[in-house]
């Protein structure tokens, strides 16, 4: 029955492009039809208004009322699946009027430009590599942006301060061989 199906709303605390979101997507539909209990409708990753970069991504799916019929529960068990995929901090679960805010990971945005695909020693992939090698598995880059000449990279970890440090010391290190590459934290 339609009416037996409700929709459950999450807004991650996360900039996914459409990519990324839709291995998001896969992963949270793989956890509901696991545990039998509903099916991801559709995700949009939200740009901002000039159609740059990526601010929000939100996630619904439906659920059988008959399997989960307590908006508490079903909030609680939405919590717990988002819990087990890593999300961000600040993460949003609606659900029937009700709204439980979850997530561990914290963010860091850096900030890369002066690189070229034209020299071996700015190209952006090669500089993006030694970034992820230096943070040495505290951050893990989730998506990514490039814009007239500056990639974001967007990196998720449990520390947003030990993230920040490690990609600094990394900055430093490449900026006398490359003083036409600009790094930023946000």
């Amino acid at each position: 029955m339609e009416n037996d199906r409700q929709t459950v709303r999450i807004i991650l605390n996360e900039k996914l492009t459409s990519l990324y979101a839709e291995d998001f997507t896969r992963i949270l539909n793989d956890y509901l039809q696991t545990m039998e209990i509903g099916t991801v409708r559709k995700a949009n990753s939200v740009s901002v208004p000039d159609g740059c970069e990526p601010s929000v991504c939100d996630v619904e799916f439906e659920i059988t009322r008959d399997k989960i019929p307590d908006a508490d529960i079903v909030l609680k068990r939405t919590s717990e699946i988002l819990d087990n995929i890593n999300v961000g901090a600040g993460t949003v679960i609606e659900y029937c009027g009700k709204k439980l805010t979850t997530g561990t990971l914290e963010s860091l945005t850096v900030d890369i430009s002066g690189c070229t695909d034209a020299s071996e020693n700015t190209d952006i992939n090669s500089i993006t590599e030694d970034l992820v090698h230096s943070l040495n598995g505290i951050g893990e880059p989730m998506s990514c942006f490039s814009e007239n000449g500056v990639t974001k990279l967007y990196f998720y970890g449990s520390s947003k301060q030990s993230m920040h440090d490690a990609a600094k010391l990394f900055a430093e290190r490449i900026s006398p061989q490359n003083p036409e590459i600009a790094i930023t934290f946000e």
